[in-house]
């Protein structure tokens, strides 16, 4: 099974497994020798102590890898969210995928170097957050679907975010994780903070009256 950003379940990303931990902990160990560009999934496999078949089995490329790498927890969290997401504000998910990407920086830095085609990471990501925070919106406000404006508001947001990634992990001296949070939060257009920071709507109930 490939990975695909543009659907919204967990489902859609291979299951979390020593087999696929492997492959992406291998990543990690080779780009301590060499960049992100210099890699194949050839060293990667062998690293790993599995073949390339397996590896394409469940991964495109070395960019899927470093996407399911990062992603799983986001979908993970959306299959719970009916469960916990009140517990859990917008700026808190922000900041964890922040923290996700730092512990990672190396492996990073490397993948956000390729800006372009429809298999960069940079452009993963962005399919990512344009199915995603649409998602976390509806859920969190009970709602069926979200309007054509607020999606097109959340891919121009989404797109900024990324290329602000892109800077963030390259920076010799980056700024820490919750400034650089709170600098994306404050740059959020206006109608999405009314979505993304506000309370969420308490659903009806639906109790007949006595």
């Amino acid at each position: 099974m490939n990975v695909t950003a543009n659907k919204r379940s967990v489902a859609s990303l291979p299951p979390e497994g020593d087999m696929l931990n492997a492959f992406a902990n291998a990543l990690r160990r080779v780009v301590r020798t060499k960049t992100f560009e210099q890699i194949t999934v050839r060293e990667i496999v062998q690293e790993a102590g599995y073949s390339s078949r397996t590896f394409y089995n469940h991964f495109r490329s070395k960019y899927d890898l470093v996407f399911w790498n990062y992603a799983a927890a986001d979908y993970a969290y959306l299959e719970g969210m009916s469960a916990d997401f009140a517990g859990s504000t917008f700026p808190d998910r922000v900041l964890r995928g922040l923290e996700r990407l730092e512990a990672d920086r190396a492996l990073f830095q490397g993948a956000f170097r390729d800006w372009i085609g429809p298999e960069s990471l940079c452009m993963t990501l962005v399919r990512h957050g344009v199915a995603v925070i649409p998602d976390y919106i509806r859920r969190r406000h009970g709602a069926a679907s979200v309007s054509d404006e607020v999606a097109r508001l959340v891919r121009f947001y989404v797109e900024g975010v990324v290329c602000e990634l892109a800077l963030w992990i390259a920076a010799p001296s980056p700024m820490p994780a919750k400034k650089f949070r709170d600098f994306l939060i404050t740059a959020m257009p206006a109608p999405l903070c009314g979505l993304l920071l506000s309370a969420s709507k308490s659903k009806p109930s639906r109790r007949r009256p006595r």
